[in-house]
């Protein structure tokens, strides 16, 4: 027997009418073939009369205490047990039912999100089913909808007792500490301690003295990282400073490569407390704060800070 003997005899063998005969759809068929698949497969009689029944007779909620709550939870349980039975399953317990693959892989999907853990990585293509890749851009549309929320959130935060105290003007890291020549309002020498936010801090900024807003000025620049030194030259700000009996302190806001948005709230001739809020930037940048030499920095480089509340320096008697 040739191989085309053999493909005739096999094809005669397979009972393509009694297979047709079962599903209801390949009945209005017609004379056009379906090209088919587990996504969307066309569903037998058998099938179609079992889940009409369910739903007349067994469609009710799960998980209640009533007979037939009780009745339907067994009939579940029976069937991940049937059917890990059959597939050679590790338990039950890991047989899900779903609508079809498109539900299947969804819950695959949340299954594994649940698992991730630090330094996990998701990869998806653009091959692949369209519930997969739809359920991680709805993780991660939750993701940055959180993030967003916690970007700008605000807290209040307790003023330190000391009026001597010179406190953050933003939260983030001590990223330098220095002398260096102020050129914008004071043009003097002065100590200056760079504050880098990340974009997981909070990026309000605070008046690190009580005093008066006796000078603002916005620079327009470039928008390196802000953590490269030159950032402090060149990169987009806006300079304040604030004046009390005691001193003059100057707080420079620095735009960063994600940081764009310089927002000020406060304008020259405001009085405010310290710790009080008067701009923000908005996804990561810097914050530097001008100190008079004889100030005594309290802080060192890698010091975490937050803003209004954390004590930086101390003025002089």
């Amino acid at each position: 027997m040739n191989k085309h003997q053999t493909d005739t005899a096999n094809a005669s063998a397979f009972p393509v009418d009694t297979i047709r005969a079962m599903f209801p759809a390949l009945q209005r068929a017609g004379d056009f073939i379906f090209m088919d698949n587990a996504a969307g497969a066309q569903i037998p009689q058998s099938v179609l009369d079992a889940v009409t029944n369910h739903l007349v007779s067994h469609n009710v909620q799960r998980g209640g205490r009533y007979g037939r709550s009780v009745t339907v939870d067994q009939s579940v349980a029976d069937a991940r047990t049937s059917v890990a039975l059959l597939i050679n399953a590790y338990s039950p317990a890991e047989i899900c039912f779903g609508m079809n693959a498109t539900s299947f892989i969804r819950l695959v999907s949340l299954g594994i999100g649940q698992m991730l853990q630090e330094r996990d990585e998701i990869v998806i293509t653009d091959m692949d089913h369209d519930a997969n890749i739809a359920t991680w851009l709805a993780l991660l549309f939750l993701v940055l909808v959180l993030y967003t929320i916690a970007f700008f959130r605000d807290p209040n935060r307790p003023d330190p007792a000391d009026q001597l105290a010179v406190v953050a003007a933003a939260d983030g890291t001590i990223a330098d500490i220095q002398e260096i020549d102020e050129a914008e309002f004071l043009k003097a020498r002065r100590k200056r301690i760079g504050i880098f936010l990340s974009i997981f801090d909070v990026h309000t900024n605070r008046a690190p003295v009580a005093g008066r807003i006796a000078f603002q000025q916005f620079r327009k620049g470039l928008f390196f990282d802000a953590r490269r030194p030159e950032c402090s030259e060149k990169n987009e700000a806006m300079t304040w400073a604030f004046q009390n009996p005691r001193a003059t302190i100057v707080v420079r806001q620095l735009s960063g490569a994600i940081a764009r948005r310089i927002v000020g709230w406060a304008k020259v001739g405001d009085e405010l407390k310290r710790g009080e809020r008067f701009g923000m930037i908005r996804f990561g940048s810097r914050t530097e704060v001008y100190l008079p030499l004889d100030a005594e920095i309290l802080v060192k480089v890698g010091d975490h800070v937050k803003g209004g509340a954390s004590v930086i320096a101390r003025l002089p008697e």
